[in-house]
């Protein structure tokens, strides 16, 4: 499947210093023009013809009004700091979104936004490649993270691209044009680039295991639903939940589970064959 380029809005909160970080070195690097501010904005510059990078003043996980702020925008790209209680630093990938009867970090319950397969790994490539040029490839760990948190209500896909876990990495200016070198290097390459969509089931918060396979092969990951999601709902939430995440996975080509109780494996497989899919087991 190809995905061709449009207007893409990447976006970032003033009140984050990742997110502010990296719009620094975007503008920095891609020379970037003041244009005039969209809609509940603050600051906006154009990148280049079909690429605006648009500055809020909200938390990144509130954005949930960015459709009516940025109509034309086709794809979202959300620059912003990551918190763990860990505080491992790690550059990481995700599309938000809440799947399940919870929604403490923005957004609704119950409500996925489109995922961006393509996007999400030309990202994750770009994180991996980048940060071992800056020589900080062991310092920060590269990968997926699952699906989680707002902004929920947005209906173009969306991915967040991340720097963790605390204060002294959210400023890390090193960091932040890794992050930066890898939104430009991905923008350049989506209008060519290929791979194969999969909606993931099972696993860690951090997704390292699907993180190996889209660095070292053409799968790449839309929405990935942890095992501790699965593990909490019951056989009609499961089924809410892998219909969700399968039809809000742009592209989606196949299913991949890991490691699950064989009645959650098996609801997810009927909802994977009703529309077609392959199913690919860990």
């Amino acid at each position: 499947m190809l995905w061709w380029i449009e207007l893409i809005a990447l976006v970032y909160s003033l009140i984050d210093p990742a997110s502010r970080g990296i719009a620094e070195r975007l503008r920095e690097a891609a020379d970037a023009r003041r244009i005039e501010p969209p809609p509940r904005s603050v600051e906006a510059w154009r990148i280049s013809e079909d690429v605006v990078l648009v500055g809020f003043p909200d938390d990144v996980i509130h954005l949930s009004y960015l459709d009516q702020s940025l109509p034309d925008a086709q794809r979202f790209v959300v620059l912003s700091r990551h918190s763990s209680a860990s505080r491992i630093p790690v550059l990481s990938v995700h599309t938000p979104g809440n799947p399940g009867p919870e929604a403490l970090y923005g957004g609704r319950p119950w409500e996925l936004p489109p995922s961006d397969p393509l996007m999400g790994w030309l990202l994750l490539r770009g994180l991996k490649r980048f940060a071992q040029e800056a020589g900080i490839d062991g310092v920060y760990e590269v990968v997926y993270e699952s699906t989680h948190h707002g902004p929920t209500e947005v209906s173009k896909p969306i991915t967040f691209i991340e720097i963790g876990s605390d204060e002294e990495r959210w400023r890390d200016v090193v960091a932040q044009r890794v992050v930066a070198q890898s939104v430009l290097s991905a923008l350049s390459e989506l209008d060519r680039a290929r791979c194969v969509a999969t909606t993931a089931f099972g696993g860690t918060h951090y997704q390292r295991v699907l993180t190996r396979r889209a660095l070292e092969s053409d799968m790449c990951f839309g929405h990935m639903i942890t095992k501790n999601v699965l593990n909490s709902l019951d056989e009609a939430g499961l089924r809410r939940v892998a219909e969700l995440a399968i039809e809000r996975t742009v592209g989606v080509e196949q299913v991949y589970i890991e490691k699950l109780r064989s009645g959650i494996r098996r609801v997810i497989e009927e909802v994977a064959e009703a529309r077609g899919l392959r199913v690919v087991r860990a």
